[in-house]
């Protein structure tokens, strides 16, 4: 397997884990956020970013997702806060509308990175302005992008 199928294949499979980790966690009984999402659905996000790139003829490295964001063409970028916007509009999500796209997207840029390394940011972090609609949404529309890019009209799931 090539570098780029690497990518995608593991973008897959942690996007998976941290959908089904989110599904099944109990917001009313826990009393932490839910780390193994975070890490998974953020990290997920990254790889698609960085596959798209790839496939578009590009590389990029590093975790800020906005920074990656930026790399990939306006076709994608187009691409995807289109469907990000339409999924939240009809999901009725108050605070994305009211923050914005962008400012949501920069918000949860370094989720990746933070939230892998808890213990070093346990005073200065918090989950209270999470929107966990909008990562699990921007990871689905990420990898419908990918599937795209990869011939597919859409992604299986």
């Amino acid at each position: 397997m090539n570098e780029l199928e690497w990518l995608f294949t593991s973008a897959l499979q942690l996007r998976k884990s941290g959908q089904d980790f989110l599904n099944s966690f109990d917001f009313e009984n826990e009393t932490t956020p839910p780390i193994a999402f975070l890490i998974n659905i953020s990290f997920a996000c990254e790889l698609f970013l960085k596959y798209i790139i790839e496939k578009e003829g590009g590389k990029k490295t590093g975790h800020d997702m906005k920074d990656i964001y930026n790399e990939i063409s306006n076709e994608s970028k187009f691409y995807i806060s289109s469907n990000i916007c339409a999924i939240l509009y009809s999901q009725k999500d108050e605070v994305f509308f009211r923050k914005g796209y962008t400012t949501t997207l920069e918000e949860h840029s370094n989720i990746f990175y933070e939230w892998r390394y808890i213990h070093q940011f346990v005073d200065k972090l918090t989950s209270n302005d999470i929107n966990y609609g909008f990562l699990s949404n921007f990871s689905l529309v990420l990898e419908k992008r990918a599937y795209i890019l990869r011939g597919q009209d859409q992604s299986p799931t």
